[in-house]
């Protein structure tokens, strides 16, 4: 993971987006605001994180921690590392670990690191 480019989290909720959209849309897996400090202070080569879900954080918390997650990924003033690219609700199974290739092994991380809101 240091040596990528994109994280992706693949928790798998993708597959509810169009069979149970209810389900898609509430109680999903999100980041921590502890996995997002870890992203953006650790992983120095990573540009972008990407999640399955239709938030990357659980949006019942972020209003009244006024968006913590994104923050830790977006904002500058916290942080001295550069911002982050989130990209929320895709779906990962066309680009599925096998499929991408040996030139890109090393430039993407497949992972499912999340807590359930």
């Amino acid at each position: 993971m240091e040596r990528s480019d994109l994280l992706i989290f693949n928790t798998g909720y993708w597959k509810y987006r169009n069979e149970d959209f209810v389900k898609y849309a509430n109680g999903f897996p999100a980041l921590s605001v502890e996995a997002a400090h870890f992203i953006r202070t650790s992983l120095p080569v990573c540009k972008a994180v990407a999640i399955d879900t239709i938030s990357i954080e659980n949006v019942n918390d972020a209003p009244e921690n006024h968006f913590a997650v994104h923050n830790a990924l977006l904002t500058k003033p916290d942080f001295s590392e550069r911002s982050l690219l989130i990209y929320e609700d895709i779906n990962p199974e066309p680009s599925s670990a096998r499929n991408l290739g040996l030139h890109l092994q090393h430039r993407f991380a497949f992972a499912v690191w999340a807590r359930h809101s």
